[in-house]
């Protein structure tokens, strides 16, 4: 694995080998996030059906006249980072093997990876599934997983909380919430998210 220099963007892939965990939803929110937090940030997307593009672009035409957004669309050519000026690059992901395998030259260059998973006990077998494969594969790789659609006074959050304790995963402190604003954020940005408060180690 790669070391970044000063001139190299830190490379954050969102991995899960499970659909609907919240991946595109944690790319586009922790951006806009880092970004307010005055960091450089670029968003790269190599989903099969460009899950992360398509919000971008719904989210750009919905700014006002001459506004931009926070944050750099990269359009991945091949597999590998094209040149940014972006101290923060994160990688939206499919969610299963195979697609991982084609974005080894990314996951190589990788300074960390962030796991999203939802509090429930399909989900965390889901993460361990793509732990071991990390470990299998890439055993210098750091993690964080990131808990989604998070309702903190739940016991099944709780009960989540602990099993990624008990299993020594690093987890972000913040969570994405179960908000109605969060499930229909589609296509927008939500400027009040402070989920990407714990990635200032990245």
């Amino acid at each position: 694995m790669s070391t970044p220099t000063a001139s190299t963007p830190r490379i954050v892939p969102i991995l899960g080998s499970k659909g609907g965990t919240g991946r595109t939803t944690a790319v586009v929110h922790l951006a806009a996030a880092l970004a307010r937090q005055g960091r450089r940030v670029a968003v790269m997307d190599t989903t099969a059906l460009g899950d992360t593009t398509e919000w971008i672009q719904d989210a750009r035409a919905a700014l006002p006249a001459g506004a931009e957004l926070p944050f750099e669309l990269l359009e991945a050519a091949g597999r590998a980072v094209p040149a940014t000026s972006a101290e923060i690059v994160l990688v939206d992901t499919g969610g299963n093997g195979e697609a991982h395998a084609r974005l080894r030259p990314i996951l190589e260059a990788s300074a960390m990876a962030v796991i999203p998973v939802q509090p429930s006990r399909i989900d965390l077998n889901s993460l361990w599934d793509t732990l071991d494969w990390l470990d299998l594969l890439y055993p210098g790789l750091p993690r964080l997983a990131l808990l989604t659609m998070a309702t903190p006074t739940t016991t099944l959050y709780h009960e989540t909380r602990e099993a990624l304790a008990e299993e020594d995963v690093p987890t972000l402190t913040t969570s994405i919430p179960q908000r109605i604003q969060y499930a229909n954020a589609v296509g927008c940005l939500l400027y009040t998210s402070d989920a990407a408060d714990d990635l200032l180690c990245v």
